[in-house]
């Protein structure tokens, strides 16, 4: 296959044309995954340049000092037919509000039609939950924006579950075990998150019927469509019958302490017994 033909058909492929020409590619209108019209090839493109990105995820990254280092981070696909030889595309990433994020250079390296990976473009400081809304990508070529795309983010969503666990505990005198009354004293919880951007929490806070403890880990790093189990405890025990946990984490977004989440669980601990 030569190269006219594999331009043509990623033409068609990245943009519909219906032309023989790589320069319909030009003004064409390309689409993200929901469907929106939201990306464009700049008129004065020089001839024959083909770009598209596609499959934009934001992700938690560790910036390079550990956890203490962790920020969002923009991940996508980009694909076109100029390689490293020619010059390089400067891709910059805007939030929401217009504030530039992240400047790179970026080229690809081999085939005729070129793919290859944009990442770790920063969407904000570290451990700051990202501004939902929409972000916008500009790619320029010779101080020639070339290509622009508006990816929006829904935004976190995060909710706490239980899972009730209480190792029995021996009764030497009855010669057998107790559970649930005798030493019912710890919770485990599962934070997810089903958000599309990342979430950072900086304090957790959980009571038992009104009754604070101790929860750990506080700091918290979720990706979209992952999960963190936490250990609460508590001074005491429960007795029998019907309880009542909340959980509540907090984290900075816009520099701005907010609540992250806020769950209200009950649950049941039932009567004692010895086996």
């Amino acid at each position: 296959m030569n190269k006219a033909l594999i331009l043509a058909v990623a033409c068609f492929l990245l943009a519909g044309c219906t032309s023989n020409s790589a320069q319909d590619n030009i003004n064409a209108i390309n689409y993200d995954e929901n469907g929106t019209e939201n990306a464009v090839l700049n008129s004065s493109v020089p001839e024959g340049i083909i770009f598209n990105i596609t499959d934009c995820k934001a992700v938690a990254y560790d910036f390079g000092g550990g956890v203490e280092s962790f920020a969002s981070a923009l991940n996508c696909k980009y694909y076109t037919n100029k390689d490293c030889s020619t010059g390089y595309f400067l891709i910059t990433l805007y939030s929401p509000s217009g504030e530039t994020l992240s400047v790179k250079n970026y080229c690809a390296t081999e085939g005729d039609l070129y793919q290859a990976q944009m990442r770790y473009l920063r969407m904000d400081d570290e451990w700051i939950t990202p501004l939902t809304g929409p972000y916008r990508i500009v790619v320029s070529l010779s101080d020639i924006t070339v290509y622009e795309k508006n990816i929006t983010f829904k935004g976190y969503n995060v909710s706490a579950t239980r899972s009730i666990i209480g190792s029995l505990t021996q009764d030497t005198i009855l010669g057998g075990y107790y559970s649930y009354d005798s030493n019912f004293d710890y919770l485990k919880l599962t934070l997810i998150n089903t958000g599309d951007l990342p979430v950072f929490t900086d304090s957790v806070s959980v009571y038992v019927d009104g009754d604070s403890g101790n929860v750990s880990p506080k700091f918290i790093i979720l990706s979209p469509n992952t999960s963190a189990v936490l250990v609460f405890s508590w001074d005491g025990t429960l007795q029998s019958g019907i309880h009542s946990l909340n959980a509540k984490s907090f984290g900075t977004v816009n520099s701005i302490k907010i609540k992250l989440s806020d769950d209200t669980i009950g649950f049941y601990v039932p009567s004692l017994i010895v086996e």
